[in-house]
């Protein structure tokens, strides 16, 4: 449990660090993060479907996932705590792939 909570807020931490969306949290923060042509994250050479489900896997896990474990006592299940850590790990995979979107203001990039 220890081990998957410390995983979830990492992640979070590096999403936020990453994209620049220090005040969001959870899910909200995934879908800032990687949703829409000017996302601050973005995986290069995808196709908009294919960005679209990387970033509701985001969503997703939190919600069934870290919400659950977050909020209530859970009875632990070595076989389900595997399962979990390996999606916790995707995401983590994912995230490393991510690119940082150059912002442009008043016609320059920076």
């Amino acid at each position: 449990d220890n081990a998957l909570m410390t995983g979830y807020r990492l992640l979070e931490r590096l999403v936020k660090e990453k994209s620049g969306l220090t005040k969001e949290t959870g899910a909200k923060l995934f879908s800032k993060a990687f949703t829409g042509e000017n996302a601050p994250l973005y995986w290069d050479d995808l196709d908009g479907s294919e960005s679209t489900g990387r970033t509701n896997m985001y969503s997703s896990i939190f919600m069934a996932f870290r919400n659950r474990r977050a909020h209530q006592q859970l009875k632990s299940d070595i076989h389900d705590d595997i399962r979990e850590f390996l999606l916790l790990n995707q995401l983590f995979v994912l995230e490393q792939s991510t690119k940082v979107r150059k912002v442009e203001y008043l016609g320059t990039q920076t």
